[in-house]
């Protein structure tokens, strides 16, 4: 099976050999500094991979799956289970992407509950001279708790995390 994380080589080469043109068109966001520090707020509790574990981490994407607006994952829930779709998620190809365990975040609310996460990782191999060239892999809220501003909540902690990092 190709996965939409690995083989991009070979998917390329396949659409082309078929007569198909590769046409993309992204906007990136530049980080030019300096800047001032970014405010993450504080109503969440975010809770790094090596903390909390594989498998919670892996079912609050499926938690995050059910009811999703993403495209991708509606085609792909046709065929698999939230769980498979979950894993998938989870094990973002590591040849392409590089992270830190402690970027990942699962982020609870003041009561314990678990309200959604956040993959923010780099491409490898795309620095920009001594920067590194970073993308979310995968960000979700778990249906109960969306409509909230979450999602711009975990952007804020992957931004913040991964800058300190840097």
């Amino acid at each position: 099976m190709i996965s939409r994380w690995t083989h991009g080589e070979k998917i390329r080469e396949v659409l082309q050999d078929a007569g198909l043109s590769l046409e993309q068109e992204k906007r990136a966001f530049v980080w030019n500094e300096p800047q001032a520090q970014v405010a993450v707020p504080e109503r969440l509790m975010l809770k790094p991979l090596p903390e909390i574990g594989d498998d919670a981490f892996v079912c609050a994407i499926e938690r995050a799956v059910e009811g999703t607006l993403d495209q991708a994952d509606q085609e792909m829930s046709a065929s698999e289970s939230h769980r498979e779709i979950a894993e998938e998620h989870f094990n973002a190809d590591k040849d392409y992407f590089g992270f830190e365990p402690e970027w990942w975040q699962l982020a609870e609310n003041r009561e314990g509950q678990t309200v959604g996460f956040v993959q923010p990782a780099y491409f490898k191999g795309e620095n920009k001279g001594n920067l590194k060239e970073g993308t979310v892999v995968y960000i979700g809220v778990v249906p109960e708790h969306r409509g909230h501003g979450y999602s711009v909540d975990l952007l804020f902690s992957a931004h913040s995390m991964c800058r300190l990092a840097s």
